[in-house]
């Protein structure tokens, strides 16, 4: 049995319409958003959703987010074997995308 693939979005505050939209446009990927303004200052905290198997690609918001934060989410990233997208303040769907196709052999 095939496991969906997953796309962490990590910075800022979740926009729902933001989301909607990527959900939209990506509607054969599932989109977790963690915003990181409420959560624990650490980016280990994020541990767990880089462990699953489903998760395929980080997005990293940068603009929104601590630099420490994103550089330890990209360590996390590496040691888990997750390819990591960087976008400035907003994710986007077409860079989503073709970061899968280069980094994870596609979309399915």
């Amino acid at each position: 049995m095939q496991t969906s693939q997953t796309v962490l979005i990590v910075g800022g505050l979740v926009r729902p319409l933001a989301l909607k939209k990527i959900r939209r446009d990506l509607p054969e990927i599932v989109i977790d958003w963690i915003p990181t303004r409420k959560s624990d200052p650490s980016s280990y905290a994020f541990a767990a959703h880089l462990r699953r198997e489903e998760t395929r690609l980080v997005v990293i918001l940068t603009g929104v987010m601590r630099h420490q934060h994103a550089h330890d989410l990209v360590s996390l990233a590496r040691r888990y074997g997750k390819a990591v997208l960087h976008l400035y303040r907003s994710p986007n769907a077409r860079r989503i995308r073709s970061a899968l196709v280069a980094e994870c052999g596609g979309v399915r």
